[in-house]
């Protein structure tokens, strides 16, 4: 059984958008529920900030494994002195499925649906990866679409 996860990326610490209309199979920091995050997982990537919402879709490529940013990745995070994020890091790889950085769901969208409002991503938004039910991830893949 696969499961559905979003996963949080701060557009202060790591440009999300480019990452997710850029790179094809970037590297996404793993936080939370490591023991349960594996290869074949869809995950929808969160933007946060005054803009935040969906951007992407992805689908987890590899078991969460230290790995370090590429040269492109790197290329992401903005000016100034190496982020607390950078380095070799417990991370997962993703094949970017679907780019939505010019149609992303938005927050306010969510808010107002009367099952994704409860998303955890929404009700406690610190975090990096957050676990989507089973019902909700249809309600999102319908949006989606």
């Amino acid at each position: 059984m696969t499961n559905t996860w979003i996963f949080q990326g701060s557009p202060e610490i790591w440009d999300v958008v480019a990452g997710v209309s850029k790179l094809k199979r970037p590297n996404w920091s793993v936080r939370q529920h490591k023991d349960e995050i594996k290869a074949g997982d869809k995950v929808y990537i969160w933007v946060s900030g005054r803009s935040a919402g969906i951007v992407g879709i992805a689908t987890v490529t590899s078991a969460p494994g230290y790995y370090a940013d590429s040269v492109e990745e790197i290329a992401l995070y903005p000016g100034g002195p190496p982020s607390k994020f950078q380095g070799r890091q417990l991370r997962v790889y993703l094949n970017i499925d679907d780019d939505l950085t010019t149609r992303r769901i938005a927050r306010l969208q969510l808010l107002n649906h009367p099952i994704l409002k409860d998303l955890d991503i929404i009700r406690m938004p610190r975090g990096t990866n957050f676990r989507i039910t089973p019902q909700q991830a249809g309600e999102l893949e319908s949006i989606a679409q």
